[in-house]
């Protein structure tokens, strides 16, 4: 099957209940915007993740989208991991993200808090109600295996026949 790979502003980010557990109360979903690669997540203060990409696009799904030089993926439903060598920023329109360590930064945005944790060009983005549960699951996320979870996913994709055109 051959994947998507044209970037455009609109496409759904979100992880699936075909991947494991989800919740209701955690619409933690994304939007990609006009510029690659950046993705809007809904709120009332919309947060943002950019990566500094100038890399072409491999594919882009609805819970994992490649670049030559980035990747990024949900590992669960309240939990975006990514891999890149290129500048990493989460920010909202109106709030900075504030550093609580080295390579950790902090937001609390309409009653849930966002964290971001780096380390050796992997990096987590967490959504919690609980400040220490989402600092505890974005340290937590960096050791996640990337590949590993690539991989389960696009033997997902890859598993459906491709459309003929009548």
């Amino acid at each position: 099957m051959k994947l998507p790979n044209i970037y455009s502003y609109g496409t759904l980010f979100g992880f699936s209940g075909i991947d494991g557990e989800n919740s209701k109360n955690y619409d933690f979903i994304g939007m990609t915007m006009n510029e690659a690669i950046t993705i809007r997540f809904n709120s009332a203060h919309p947060v943002f993740l950019k990566i500094a990409s100038d890399g072409t696009p491999d594919y882009i799904l609805s819970d994992i989208i490649k670049f030559s030089d980035a990747l990024i993926i949900f590992t669960a439903f309240d939990t975006v991991c990514g891999k890149t060598y290129k500048p990493v920023s989460v920010y909202t329109d109106e709030k900075p993200f504030t550093g609580i360590g080295y390579d950790e930064y902090i937001i609390e945005n309409d009653g849930f808090f966002f964290a971001l944790a780096f380390s050796n060009g992997q990096f987590a983005l967490c959504r919690d109600e609980n400040r220490e549960k989402a600092i505890a699951k974005a340290k937590d996320a960096l050791s996640t295996d990337l590949k590993s979870a690539e991989e389960s996913k696009l033997d997902y994709y890859r598993s459906f026949k491709p459309y003929d055109d009548p």
